[in-house]
């Protein structure tokens, strides 16, 4: 019984990697795209969940969640409802 332990173990492991790798990754893929959205627009105060779900494809929630979760965006000082990239 003990290596049928040992191979569910491996297994929940295994599937447990893979997701969060997918999640990750997805979560990278779309971070690119929103950051390419804030470089090449040319709005200087920030640019707006709705603006950013537009012109990246994404649903607004989404776009949100990145923009929060992401080190290289942040909330405008002026509202929270826009966002523009760190300054290097």
């Amino acid at each position: 019984m003990s290596d049928y332990w040992v191979i569910v173990c491996v297994v929940l492991v295994v599937i447990w990697a893979h997701v969060w790798l997918f999640i990750w990754i997805k979560f990278k893929v779309d971070e690119g795209v929103i950051t390419k959205v804030l470089e090449k627009s040319d709005i200087k105060v920030g640019v707006s969940t709705d603006y950013l779900a537009q012109h990246a494809k994404l649903n607004n929630h989404r776009v949100e969640k990145i923009c929060t979760k992401s080190p290289l965006i942040i909330p405008t000082q002026h509202q929270n409802a826009l966002w523009c990239l760190i300054s290097k």
